[in-house]
């Protein structure tokens, strides 16, 4: 019971009441950050393209020039790619960037048009992140893209060498210090994609991992994230102890449980028990002392604000990691486009760091003293129907007895303060009877401060107040609990919220509200609030019981270990379970993008790491021979059934299994006819059929049927065999390539399957 206090007690301790949560999950398995709303505990949140930490430079001293020079030393950005923008984000005293390019704007209101050598896709904007040396994010967004089905022009197995070489491209020398995973593609997808990981002593390092992403054809670049800390020490995995003893110490320090379990077996509709055993309790264990870890009492101690931090290791013999590349800050060779150098002059019309926090300590509500500690402060751009920019600010006092915090987004134009929480707590450690002295915390006077949350409104938004209805709940009678009713409630969250009659009844605006904390002493702890001008759709929707019922049919919970730094600095890992972000059609329940457009299935194919798909078939063949074409289909994801591991090359295929082969590529193609169900439904078709099957799915079956108008592409074929439409349309389309004797009532061979969705695709 001990160690689940010691990890509730941490977690309340480092989220700060947490208001939002992604995912439901015990406090177990909630440690620290990725369950938080970012609004809310955005300092505490690890993202790919903003946690490495640099040791070879002080990172706070990183400037904008400085940034934008070490990123053009390494990238190419087109010349018309001439508009340029920026974000920064300070978090723990480390500062990232985010540099964007885009083509200037036409007078009709159109971008230029950037094309690509040796492609037909045209390139609409570049964005990169860098964090000290380190460029954490790339990105290159496209348009144009051509996503049919096809095989790249780079082999399979200059995969893996041209990521490296990418990798290495952003960053020198990154790619000897990780491990790719196996390759995904997919034939309707134009790139290839891997994932990789940090590791040490061959030992994955959790929480360091990236992406990247190029074209199959040219092998260019499109997009590349990593999480790394160049900070992180590890004590050398040879001096941890043996499993077993690990497991000794394991039933030593926790008891195991005894209880039934019931389940029901839905085949035969009946119950079934099993009497069963599980730990009690679990944590981790300490590989080096083998016992339990200390992390939550170290991360405990690491996010507190007035703590000394240790400058060696504990282990004594851990070595730290070299950094991902040596330290750059010369401009040597680095040309400023006008856009860009007009970013760097006219930085500082933004209103300050400072000045937005002079802003919030001056501010009738806010409670912002100096004893606070600043914990995160964003700068960031966000267009809407104009250009804004804003400070996104967080303050902190964590000590032995005492956690508060502050969150507060300012608008750097303006000055205005467009949100902010406030939370306060101090542990109590007072007797029974000194408690019983205390003055009790005042109920809650309902009508009072619905009036102030009414006057909070004004204040903060006196333009659009009017536009807001505040919800019935928020004058509802005051809660009160217990045997006696001796318990009351203490504050409030008053909703104000905008509705648009949609003739079906008036409908909330999504993401349209405004939340105002109100307590007991007549305190406002929080205040927030979004507008935006939008068109309603019309129609019937669903309920909100139907639309989980649906989201929970398409989404799954992630579980995987996350790193963040302590306010000094330093690397840490942890576990934690996550939900992605989604939205869904309130029609139909499906998932959609954030502008309501649903979904479609576009699975990736998981490739093999090189290794020959079956026993018969060999591996690193040549080009364009049956086992390259066998190989290559399987890493994008397209083989046929395999007997005893073996492709067995000349055994007849069936008809629906060579139709569904070459429906697999053939996308966007619907026509089937019940007259091919007689082909279909062989086990063992023949040449003469797989012609047929193919010019059906492509619709060309009225021409194939015209008498008299084609002439036979092979000998053994005549002029006037009924069939001869059918084989000349697939001969002039290529997917017989190869063969010279067609022989027509010939058994049609796996081998001549693959070759044929081979020459499709190729």
């Amino acid at each position: 019971m001990k160690n689940k206090f010691k990890r509730i007690f941490a977690g309340v301790c480092s989220l700060a009441l947490v208001m939002q949560i992604s995912a439901s999950v015990t406090a177990e398995d909630m440690p620290v950050s990725d369950v938080v709303d970012e609004a809310v505990m955005d300092e505490y949140i690890s993202y790919p393209s903003y946690n490495p930490q640099n040791s070879s430079s002080d990172l706070s001293d990183v400037d904008l020039q400085t940034a934008l020079t070490k990123v053009k030393q390494r990238i190419t950005v087109p010349a018309k790619l001439s508009e340029f923008t920026y974000d920064t984000r300070t978090r723990n005293n480390v500062t990232s960037y985010v540099f964007t390019w885009t083509p200037k704007k036409g007078t009709d209101g159109y971008s230029e048009i950037v094309p690509l050598d040796n492609s037909e896709k045209t390139l609409k904007s570049i964005a990169v992140t860098i964090v000290g040396d380190t460029i954490t994010q790339y990105n290159e967004n496209y348009s144009n893209v051509d996503n049919s089905p096809s095989i790249g022009d780079i082999s399979y197995t200059e995969f893996e060498a041209t990521a490296n070489r990418l990798i290495d491209g952003l960053n020198p020398g990154l790619s000897k210090k990780i491990k790719l995973e196996p390759a995904y593609a997919s034939l309707d997808s134009q790139d290839i994609e891997f994932s990789f990981s940090r590791e040490n002593d061959d030992i994955s390092v959790k929480g360091n991992q990236g992406h990247i992403t190029f074209d199959k054809d040219t092998g260019r670049l499109s997009s590349f994230s990593v999480t790394w800390w160049d900070n992180a020490t590890f004590r050398a995995a040879k001096d941890s102890l043996p499993e077993e003893t690990i497991k000794k110490n394991f039933e030593a320090d926790i008891d195991l449980d005894l209880y039934y379990v019931i389940s029901q077996n839905w085949k035969d509709k009946t119950y079934k028990t099993a009497l069963i055993y599980s730990p009690e309790d679990n944590y981790n264990f300490d590989a080096f002392t083998g016992k339990e870890s200390t992390y939550w009492e170290d991360y405990a101690k690491a996010m507190q604000t007035t703590v000394a931090y240790p400058t060696t290791n504990d282990y004594g013999v851990a070595y730290e990691e070299d950094a991902v590349l040596e330290s750059s800050d010369s401009d040597a060779g680095v040309t400023f486009t006008p856009q860009e150098r007009k970013a760097i002059e006219e930085n500082d019309k933004f209103l300050s760091r400072d000045e937005a926090q002079a802003k919030v300590k001056a501010d009738k509500y806010i409670k912002l003293t100096d004893e606070y500690k600043l914990s995160n402060a964003t700068l960031y751009t966000q267009e809407d129907f104009a250009v804004h920019n804003f400070w996104q600010m967080s303050w902190v006092i964590n000590t032995d007895g005492k956690y508060a915090e502050i969150s507060a987004r300012v608008n750097a134009d303006t000055g205005v303060i467009e949100s902010f929480n406030q939370y306060y707590y101090e542990k109590q450690e007072k007797t029974t009877e000194e408690q019983a002295k205390e003055e009790p915390v005042p109920e809650l006077d309902v009508a009072k401060s619905a009036a102030l949350a009414d006057e909070v409104m004004k204040y903060y938004i006196p333009d659009l107040a009017a536009e807001y209805v505040p919800l019935e709940s928020n004058t509802k009678e005051i809660y009160r609990y217990g045997d006696k009713k001796q318990y009351y409630e203490t504050s409030r969250n008053f909703m104000y919220e905008r509705f648009h009659d949609s003739g079906y009844g008036k409908i909330k605006v999504a993401n349209n509200a405004a939340h105002i904390t109100v307590n007991s002493l007549g305190e406002v702890s929080s205040f927030n609030y979004d507008y935006q001008k939008v068109t309603f759709p019309e129609g019937k929707f669903l309920n909100q019981d139907d639309t989980y019922k649906k989201i929970w049919e398409q989404v799954n919970f992630d579980k995987y270990y996350e790193g963040f730094t302590d306010l000094e600095g330093k690397a840490h890992t942890y576990l934690t379970y996550s939900l992605n972000s989604f939205y869904a059609d309130a029609f139909t329940g499906k998932l959609c993008s954030y502008s309501g457009d649903i979904y479609t299935d576009d699975p990736v194919v998981d490739m093999s790491d090189g290794t020959r798909p079956y026993l018969d078939i060999r591996d690193n063949a040549a080009k364009d021979s049956l086992d390259y074409a066998v190989t290559v289909l399987h890493q994008y994801g397209l083989s046929l059934s395999a007997d005893n591991k073996n492709f067995n090359k000349d055994a007849a295929v069936s008809g629906s299994e060579f139709f569904s082969s070459i429906m697999q590529v053939l996308r966007g193609y619907n026509n089937y006819d019940d007259s091919l169900d007689a082909i279909t439904e062989k086990k063992a078709i023949t040449r003469e059929d797989a012609a047929k099957i193919y010019v059906y799915a492509i619709g060309s079956v009225e021409a194939a049927q015209i008498p008299g108008i084609f002439k036979s592409p092979y000998d053994s074929v005549k002029d006037t065999d009924p069939a001869v439409g059918y084989i000349a349309i697939a001969k002039a389309k290529g997917v017989f390539d190869g063969v010279t004797d067609f022989k027509a009532t010939d058994k049609f061979t796996r081998a001549e399957t693959i070759m044929f969705v081979y020459n499709l695709v190729k």
